[in-house]
């Protein structure tokens, strides 16, 4: 049986219809959905997309960290909106698990970055995400951290996430 191609797989997720917009999707919904993040470790989704060292550097990763054989790198979702596509990115280990949200054009080209969803064995740092129209609202939890809990929003622009 022949592989199928995962970067044909997303570009064809992202560009034919079959993700949704980013205006009616949370992602904090969709994650928690498929897993909570509380029994994220280890992550398991069906519906995973897995990157090989090859895939994960052509669509320019490499920028987000260097791939590393000993974690599992995978494709998770696909957000849309004009020309710009939202791609959902884990890695995954036995302690901990990390998700990114990658701003790319409709080629596929890495815009911009930012960490949105993070869970370890210990417990003690938790992060999750939501979209809400242009928006990225991000929450930190950090048990040794005063305030332990804090909130970030992100504005989605043409080409990258402003602070706000």
């Amino acid at each position: 049986m022949k592989k199928l191609n995962p970067l044909v797989f997303m570009y064809f997720l992202c560009s034919l219809g079959y993700a949704q917009t980013w205006e009616s999707l949370s992602l904090e919904s969709v994650l928690l959905k498929q897993q909570s993040f509380i029994d994220s470790i280890p992550a398991t989704r069906p519906s995973t997309i897995p990157l090989s060292g090859v895939e994960w550097s052509k669509l320019g990763f490499e920028e987000i960290e260097p791939f590393d054989s000993a974690f599992q790198y995978s494709i998770y979702g696909c957000l849309l909106k004009d020309d710009l596509r939202l791609v959902l990115v884990e890695r995954t280990f036995a302690e901990e698990n990390i998700h990114w949200a990658c701003l790319m054009t409709e080629n596929l080209k890495l815009l911009d970055h930012i960490l949105i969803a993070y869970d370890n064995m210990e417990g003690f740092l938790r992060i999750t995400s939501k979209v809400s129209g242009d928006r990225v609202v991000r929450t930190v939890i950090n048990e040794y951290e005063n305030p332990q809990t804090t909130i970030k929003m992100y504005t989605i622009n043409s080409n990258r996430f402003n602070p706000n």
